[in-house]
């Protein structure tokens, strides 16, 4: 291949511009291959981080809605709430007796003891009668959206609803199989979520969905102008890089097992790339500061080189013109 533009030049721009093209190259591709390790290796750390906090944020939850259903287990499977739905009463001082001696002070103990319960109830389908808050008739709710869903399950069923996060389970008779009712427990939605929702910084976020995609929890957005994911991808997502509409977003997807919600945490990408634009910048200077240092040693290279090769060319130049007496000399050995 033939350029005539260098072909031309002269011998000292050619040595200086070929000591340049062979010292800068290496250089530039050591620089782009150190920032892309480093922009990956970044990227992969980030996505160790968010695995680890949406474990942790996870089983936090799991472990929260847990004890409300080992709350829920210990008043459906208590032999004397069984009996007393069981029951149909015949006697009316034998009802005023298990309300005073054990229903009062069952459910009373209850709501004291766990002042982030709202509310309460078993909603019977038996003849028990209505009792403060605690027992009411299953008309009461029999046509509520949930109803149908909590009578299909055969274990405790989580609701968001009406911005009320609430739990269901059926109570039966577990010698007869016969359906008592439903009990019902609302809890209090910040006590669950503030302390995970407190715990997101600023550039990440947090989505909590039940299984049929309705979302219970998403993290307030406390960064102006943040990427917040799109709820329609939520369906597709794994772990990992997903992309829309030309944002991306590395994302960690965990399951909440006790009330079967699936926990979403994420940090768009250009939070990760902005971190890395340090790194960019740095490198950036490494090789502005390579660069000169090249042109500093390879100039005073190529003037060493040149310098005996223009003193030979005079001399030749002279020996063209008839002066043969000429005596050249040189100290070293090349």
């Amino acid at each position: 291949m033939q350029f005539p533009a260098f072909r031309n030049m002269k011998f000292s721009h050619k040595l200086f511009l070929s000591y340049l093209v062979a010292s800068i190259l290496p250089i530039l591709i050591l620089g782009v291959y150190s920032y892309s390790q480093i922009k990956s290796y970044s990227t992969e750390k980030t996505l160790q981080g968010l695995n680890g906090t949406a474990t942790e944020m996870a089983s936090n939850l799991n472990y929260k809605i847990e004890k409300y259903n080992n709350l829920i287990n210990y008043i459906v499977f208590n032999t004397k709430i069984q009996q007393a739905f069981s029951n149909n009463y015949q006697d009316l001082q034998a009802l005023i007796t298990d309300m005073g001696d054990y229903i009062y002070p069952f459910f009373s103990s209850i709501t004291q003891m766990n002042d982030d319960i709202k509310q309460i109830t078993v909603y019977s389908k038996t003849d028990m009668p209505e009792y403060n808050n605690w027992i009411r008739s299953f008309e009461h709710i029999e046509n509520a959206d949930w109803i149908v869903d909590a009578e299909k399950s055969v274990t405790t069923k989580w609701m968001y609803t009406d911005e009320l996060l609430f739990a269901a389970r059926k109570l039966k008779n577990i010698y007869t199989d016969e359906d008592l009712g439903m009990l019902y427990l609302n809890v209090d939605y910040n006590v669950i979520f503030n302390s995970e929702g407190n715990a997101i910084m600023e550039d990440m976020g947090m989505v909590v969905v039940d299984k049929t995609g309705n979302p219970i929890f998403r993290s307030p957005d406390k960064q102006e102008g943040k990427e917040i994911l799109p709820l329609e991808l939520l369906g597709t997502i794994q772990d990992g890089m997903v992309n829309d509409k030309g944002k991306s977003w590395l994302i960690m997807k965990k399951a909440i097992p006790s009330p079967d919600w699936t926990l979403y945490y994420y940090i768009p990408m250009t939070s990760v790339t902005s971190k890395s634009g340090q790194i960019l910048r740095t490198t950036i200077a490494i090789i502005l500061v390579c660069f000169i240092l090249v042109m500093a040693l390879i100039s005073l290279l190529s003037r060493t080189i040149v310098r005996r090769i223009v003193f030979l060319n005079r001399k030749i130049n002279l020996v063209e013109e008839g002066k043969l007496d000429l005596v050249i000399t040189s100290e070293s050995n090349d």
